[in-house]
């Protein structure tokens, strides 16, 4: 395990997976002495959350590695939605689903000057993860329950939760603005409830590729 007070930065993209992390990860590692400590970064002049682009990505993450010599810093980028620079043509061209986050993280990780950077894509968003368990993630509005058929057939259509696909329409975020009504699913508000109510150990256990990088953290080397 992960020596006493060891500290992680995670660099986020939007207040959704920040609120995320502090919710549901935060708590858990802290159980461990491992503090994680996530960060939204900043996206365009003054601006935080929304499109990365790889440059900028690249000289954030590098500033904070410079800046702190007793920290490990991670990445929770959605696959869906990566900016300009980052090889996401190339990725989808790989068959495997693991294939096609490592063949970005790779990139990442080499432009990176640091063996304490461990990158990570989220598979496929954020979203993808409530599909764990659709039966609690609509305990988290009282109308919710109307749709839980549909959604439990979106689940069913795939092998995981991680397996729900990309694109404009189908994205995890997508369904769940379709599918969720009174209320719509509000990112910032839902993300950390729902995550809350389905729990981060069955998120992991349906989810191995998130599961494979929780471990990566849980078990880094003493500084």
């Amino acid at each position: 395990m992960t020596p006493p007070n060891t500290r992680i930065f995670i660099i986020v993209e939007g207040q959704s997976e920040e609120a995320f992390i502090k919710a549901v990860i935060k708590p858990a590692f802290e159980i461990n002495q491992i503090y994680i400590i996530p960060i939204l970064m900043e996206t365009s002049k003054g601006n935080k959350g929304g499109n990365i682009t790889f440059k900028r990505f690249q000289k954030f993450t590098q500033n904070k590695i410079n800046e702190d010599k007793t920290c490990f810093v991670s990445t929770m980028f959605d696959f869906y939605g990566l900016g300009h620079g980052f090889p996401c043509d190339e990725a989808q061209k790989q068959k495997d689903l693991k294939d096609k986050a490592q063949y970005i993280e790779n990139m990442m990780l080499n432009s990176i000057n640091s063996p304490r950077f461990i990158p990570h894509i989220q598979l496929h968003e954020l979203e993808g993860l409530f599909f764990s368990d659709v039966e609690e993630l609509c305990k988290c509005e009282p109308n919710w329950n109307n749709s839980l058929s549909e959604l439990q057939k979106v689940r069913n259509d795939f092998d995981t939760p991680e397996h729900i696909n990309n694109s404009s329409e189908t994205a995890p975020s997508k369904r769940l603005d379709k599918i969720l009504t009174n209320p719509k699913y509000r990112k910032t508000r839902h993300a950390p409830l729902i995550a809350q109510h389905i729990t981060l150990d069955i998120i992991e256990k349906e989810c191995q590729y998130f599961h494979q990088w929780l471990e990566k953290l849980r078990n880094l080397p003493q500084l």
